[in-house]
């Protein structure tokens, strides 16, 4: 069963199918609790550029993918999960190029991953 908590998709993902969807992944979500989300415009003014963050847990581990394209592109072929620290994505917080309401999103996940995290 896939698990979410509080808002966690933004932009141009409303769940996770549209994650699947876009990175051509079927299934690469099974098992997982999905933190963060985003697939959104480098500006606000085209869907030219896009960049996609995906946070998730499976099996007590903290994953990560990134993925970004133009228009002649999508997120095919850029599925690959990195395991995250915590403290590492914290060092990200307050650099998002993303739309402000998405970069605070993602710095309040990051902070309660830090306060959850194992001292």
């Amino acid at each position: 069963m896939r698990e979410t908590r509080g808002p966690i998709f933004w932009g141009e993902w409303g769940d996770v199918e549209d994650i699947e969807a876009n990175f051509e992944k079927p299934g690469c979500l099974d098992g997982a609790e999905v933190l963060h989300a985003a697939y959104t415009g480098y500006d606000c003014w085209s869907d030219y550029e896009m960049e996609a963050v995906v946070v998730f847990t499976r099996d007590g581990k903290l994953w990560e993918v990134n993925g970004s394209h133009c228009s002649c592109m999508g997120l095919e072929g850029q599925w690959r999960p990195e395991e995250a620290v915590a403290k590492a994505l914290a060092m990200r917080r307050g650099k998002g190029s993303g739309p402000p309401v998405v970069n605070e999103a993602f710095d309040a996940m990051v902070e309660k991953l830090v306060e959850e995290s194992p001292k």
